[in-house]
């Protein structure tokens, strides 16, 4: 499985475009890191013991500074 627009549109209104570590608004397909929305993986491949792990349950809309700062030390 992958990443797909409708898993992406699904996680983004699930979050209410919101960063769900620090609840700044995020605005789709923006290219501003201030506003940009990533999608991050809770459990990372070497993690998570599903096929799966692009299933919405296991993604989380983050800002950029978050993103960065969740995958701080993931090789």
């Amino acid at each position: 499985m992958a990443i797909t627009q409708a898993i992406a549109v699904e996680v983004r209104r699930r979050a209410n475009h919101r960063c769900e570590e620090c609840q700044k608004l995020l605005i789709f397909g923006s290219t501003n890191e201030e506003t940009k929305g990533e999608l991050h993986h809770v459990y990372f491949r070497s993690q998570y013991k599903y096929n799966d792990r692009d299933n919405p349950r296991n993604l989380a809309l983050l800002c950029v500074m978050h993103h960065r700062d969740n995958n701080v030390g993931v090789h």
